[in-house]
């Protein structure tokens, strides 16, 4: 089962972006998707030819300031996970 199928399994009413089910990195708790921006960016990227400003432009202008009901997707900026090692620990 993917991602798009799972949330809207949970949440019917669940607003999803089409083509962008590869950006899903998870789910609140009120149902409502979950998608990493910059992966945004790099699929609008592969999808239309852009290059980085227009997919850029175009997450933050048509997405990030979409309000599409009670159930818009959350947008958030993901940071890489910290090396751990022996002397950090």
């Amino acid at each position: 089962m993917d991602k798009r199928q799972m949330i809207s399994d949970i949440n019917p009413q669940a607003h999803l972006w089409d083509g962008l089910d590869d950006c899903i990195i998870g789910i609140t708790e009120e149902a409502c998707a979950v998608y990493d921006i910059h992966k945004m960016e790099l699929e609008l990227m592969k999808i239309n030819d852009w290059d980085i400003e227009t997919a850029a432009e175009y997450v933050e202008f048509n997405i990030l300031q979409a309000y599409i009901g009670e159930f818009t997707p959350v947008h958030v900026w993901t940071m890489p996970e910290p090396e751990f090692t022996k002397e950090t620990i």
